[in-house]
């Protein structure tokens, strides 16, 4: 039984050995502050590895940013309790506040297949200067995928398109959302997308309540 313990250490030593780097393990981050979700998520952004970012029921008022070159998964997950000791998935009780100053949230992958996830969070209050996506602006390179779930995304606001969430990706699902009172607006005809705009090979919607979201020129 020993024996079976020693294989990973074994491995590890013989691609050591070859010159080969060791295969990155999954990291778990469990956050309870605007700073510690930063961290996580530029931590995660440089560390090889799958990543699953837990966020401590609260309100977090800040412009998150995930920036990446490695084609890794992301899960931003919502809704735990003290010490993510246990989860109840419901975007009421975990909010993102962009304080109207820019982007809620942003998780780029633009040159890499990289798989993000984001469930059980509010997004809101987001406030770019021009530019897509004021609650969420999400880009992976080709073959990447992009799925939003279970999230309350309301009341952003962007230059062009996209006002509550903006998706790049091969595949992007957006299920079980509520997207409202959302505006693309002040980028004439280039503003689209109120709630929603979504540039992808293969979109599923599914189960969302997207109403008065908003799109033209402001001025």
């Amino acid at each position: 039984m020993k024996s079976r313990h020693l294989l990973p250490a074994l491995l590890v030593g013989v691609l050591a050995l070859l010159g080969l780097p060791a295969p990155a393990r999954a990291a778990t981050f469990c956050v309870n502050s605007a700073a510690s979700l930063q961290t996580a998520l530029t931590t995660a952004a440089g560390n090889g590895a799958d990543d699953e970012v837990r966020i401590v029921q609260g309100g977090y008022v800040g412009n998150f940013v995930y920036a990446s070159t490695q084609a890794n998964k992301l899960s931003l997950l919502g809704g735990f309790t003290a010490g993510c000791a246990g989860r109840t998935l419901d975007p009421v009780n975990t909010i993102l506040d962009g304080n109207q100053v820019n982007r809620v949230l942003v998780l780029s992958a633009p040159d890499v297949a990289a798989d993000f996830l984001v469930e059980g969070l509010t997004l809101r209050s987001g406030k770019p200067p021009p530019g897509d996506g004021g609650g969420l602006l999400a880009k992976v390179g080709g073959g990447g995928a992009v799925t939003v779930n279970r999230n309350i995304i309301e009341n952003n606001t962007c230059g062009y398109s996209g006002g509550g969430v903006s998706i790049s990706a091969t595949t992007a699902t957006l299920a079980n959302n509520s997207i409202s009172g959302n505006m693309a607006g002040g980028g004439g005809d280039f503003a689209q997308g109120g709630g929603a705009s979504i540039s992808a090979t293969t979109a599923t919607l599914t189960n969302n309540s997207i109403s008065g979201n908003t799109a033209g020129n402001d001025s």
